[in-house]
């Protein structure tokens, strides 16, 4: 039997992206495809940008070393376009940190020199995940590894150089940065990233309800976006705790903001022109922030199971409470189920990554108890409940895996967005 981390690190591993045409799946709206650009329909040229801040005699020192690492030197205009418009069709849905009206209205008028440069970089690297060989190609990479890497680099060195003036986009930023893993062995990996993101968040007080005279004066749009950011953060502590099998860093007890809705994240979206919408949004990008709901719930969820059962002297849990989290967390199983009839491909596998979590939520429930740690730790009823507990981690890690192979064997698993 494979270890509780191991296991766990098999189901939330990267998962190889199939080979097809850059032409969205959703007929309802438009996207430049990939032929368009090989064809010569579409410049190949890179595009080279400088932004204000660097013309300041303060920054020439470091601005030879930035120019001659390409942090100024962006893919063309069409391969830019081509990105952004991927983050938002298949990571802003499950990962809402950015201000899609704001930075999508930004960049329409403007460019990229409308955008702040370390997040379009940081945006960059997870939307490679779903670019397909010939835009990969056509970027001048020999793989997507290179090409994150690549991304990932000209974001970090924008931070090590404390480009960023303002530190909400740094947490942005950071957060995103934190999906760049090569290797478990990497020190700035998904742990670093994360808890950069965690204690900025906390210097901010972003994880608490109103406050100073200060903070209760921002814009309505601007403590939406907050508490969104700070919901991004828990979601990255606690499954990435769970992953890697370390402490959570967030107390939630330390916490009171309330939880994002899905009129919330709707109220952003709502407003935007119907071009910028055909151009970069999901069609059914309302059911998406019900999507984004439901992660959060497992989120809070899975942060409560890890309390207890991941610390060496917490309480274990009863059987009638691992019961109660069980019911918790398949009643959203249920109704991903009822959501997947009737959709846009792209939104059925938003909701089927989803179905990755809910496998994953009862795995964390029931792994601590698959093993014999000793009578001292095992709940009353400690026999009967391990073996349930193997019982139901095999079948957790059974239907996982029949999605996984159901969405690669309609070669559409590049579909499926990081989930650590």
């Amino acid at each position: 039997m494979l270890g509780q981390s191991d296991l766990a690190t098999a189901i939330f591993s990267d998962i190889p992206r199939a080979n097809k045409p850059l032409v969205r799946i959703d007929s309802e709206q438009r996207l430049t495809s990939s032929s368009a650009i090989l064809n010569g329909s579409e410049s190949s040229e890179t595009q080279s940008i400088l932004p204000k801040i660097f013309e300041k005699p303060a920054w020439q020192q470091d601005l030879d070393h930035l120019r001659l690492k390409g942090v100024f030197s962006l893919p063309n205009a069409a391969i830019c376009k081509t990105l952004i418009r991927l983050y938002f069709n298949h990571m802003h849905p499950l990962f809402p940190i950015i201000d899609a009206k704001n930075f999508l209205e930004r960049y329409t008028e403007g460019g990229p020199e409308g955008v702040d440069l370390q997040l379009l970089w940081s945006m960059f690297l997870v939307a490679t995940s779903f670019i397909t060989d010939d835009i990969l190609q056509l970027s001048g990479y020999s793989s997507k590894i290179a090409m994150k890497q690549s991304m990932y680099e000209r974001a970090k060195y924008l931070y090590d150089n404390h480009y960023g003036g303002d530190s909400m986009k740094v947490i942005q930023s950071v957060l995103l940065m934190s999906f760049w893993h090569p290797n478990t062995n990497y020190r700035t990996g998904p742990w670093h990233w994360t808890g950069v993101a965690i204690s900025l968040s906390q210097a901010l007080r972003l994880h608490l309800e109103g406050g100073s005279a200060e903070q209760n004066s921002i814009l309505e749009g601007q403590c939406l976006l907050r508490k969104r950011i700070w919901w991004c953060c828990m979601l990255r502590d606690r499954w990435l705790s769970f992953v890697l099998q370390r402490p959570l860093r967030i107390n939630s007890d330390d916490c009171n903001i309330t939880m994002a809705s899905t009129g919330e994240v709707w109220a952003e979206i709502r407003p935007l022109s119907l071009e910028t919408k055909t151009d970069f949004m999901p069609v059914d990008s309302y059911q998406l922030t019900a999507c984004w709901t439901i992660l959060l719930k497992l989120t809070s969820v899975v942060g409560e199971i890890m309390s207890c059962n991941f610390r060496p002297n917490g309480a274990k849990l009863t059987l009638d409470q691992i019961e109660k989290f069980e019911r918790d967390i398949s009643g959203h199983s249920t109704k991903l189920t009822e959501w997947a009839k009737d959709t846009q491909r792209v939104t059925e596998c938003h909701i089927l990554q989803l179905q990755l979590y809910v496998e994953n939520a009862i795995m964390a429930l029931y792994l601590p108890y698959t093993v014999n740690m000793g009578v001292h730790h095992l709940p009353e009823d400690g026999a009967t409940l391990m073996s349930i507990a193997r019982q139901r981690v095999g079948a957790a890690a059974a239907k996982a895996t029949t999605v996984i192979d159901g969405v690669a064997a309609n070669n559409e698993a590049h579909l499926l967005g990081p989930m650590t």
